[in-house]
């Protein structure tokens, strides 16, 4: 409770000095906002920075809160299931700090709705239909063959996973022969490995997600430094090239994306796109102090 406060009055202290901590697609990010009246002190900033990655964990349940708070209106009146209680249900509300309320039939009387309320990180959102994709959707990066195998059977019916805002989303899309039954079996499948099928759905997230973060300045808790993305995987998995604190000379790490914060400017484009000595080669001399 004692970390869960401080991350919370760190990121109060954040967004005082217009410093915005959010949620996007399973990375912490740090946005500069360009709209702010204070005058920008990038020292305190990073000082504010260090802080609150050392209470990454917290500041992770806060971000993710409110991106849910945020998504989580426009899936009201969705279908769920939940794996936990096997049952389906509707989502009836969605608090501004990511509380679900969910109402499913009561199991002695049908007619009697029961609600619950909580975190969704165990819930599957039911989408009734989803475009058809440009291209066949690989799980190869998952290495756990069960939830591999149990992700493909589910693709092959026609149900898409993908994580949004902090929700797992089984996108539905209607398959000749494929009966709305066989996808409703197929989803309580995929609700016995949960946990994990989240997992991963959070580090493909971060696989798409981080081509678009590859120049940006991070700092990476293990190695207490900052640096510059320099590439991400398909599974969530970074590379950063940074300045060892010690030793002066410049290192590569491999990382997840859990294990990071970025920090952007808000409206910037990305720095490969610009050859301005503002982006790409401001970025470097402020990570590397070239």
């Amino acid at each position: 409770m004692a970390n869960e406060g401080k991350a919370e009055a760190l990121v109060g202290r954040a967004e005082w000095l217009g410093l915005r901590v959010g949620y996007d697609s399973g990375f912490l990010v740090a946005t500069h906002s360009a709209s702010a009246d204070r005058q920008r002190d990038d020292d305190v900033a990073e000082a504010i920075i260090e802080q609150l990655i050392k209470c990454r964990r917290e500041v992770f349940s806060i971000a993710v809160a409110k991106a849910r708070g945020v998504r989580g209106s426009n899936f009201v009146g969705r279908q769920v299931f939940i794996p936990a209680l096997q049952v389906w249900g509707t989502l009836t509300d969605c608090s501004a700090e990511g509380i679900v309320t969910v109402s499913y039939p009561g199991q002695r009387d049908p007619e009697r709705k029961v609600t619950f309320s909580g975190a969704p990180d165990g819930m599957l959102i039911i989408i009734d239909e989803r475009p058809a994709p440009a291209s066949p959707t690989s799980f190869a990066f998952i290495a756990d063959e069960k939830v591999r195998l149990r992700c493909e059977r589910a693709e092959a019916v026609g149900v898409s996973l993908e994580h949004d805002s902090g929700f797992t989303v089984a996108k539905w899309r209607a398959r000749a022969g494929v009966e709305l039954a066989v996808c409703e079996a197929t989803v309580r499948d995929l609700g016995q490995s949960m946990r994990e099928v989240y997992g991963y759905m959070v580090g493909r997230a971060q696989g798409v997600r981080g081509r678009d973060f590859v120049g940006q300045r991070v700092f990476v808790e293990a190695f207490d430094a900052f640096g510059i993305l320099a590439s991400s995987g398909v599974d969530g998995g970074v590379t950063v090239s940074y300045r060892d604190r010690h030793s002066g000379s410049e290192r590569t790490c491999h990382c997840q994306g859990d294990d990071l914060m970025i920090i952007a400017d808000e409206a910037a484009e990305a720095p490969a796109e610009q050859d301005s000595e503002t982006t790409w080669q401001r970025l470097r001399r402020r990570a590397f102090g070239g």
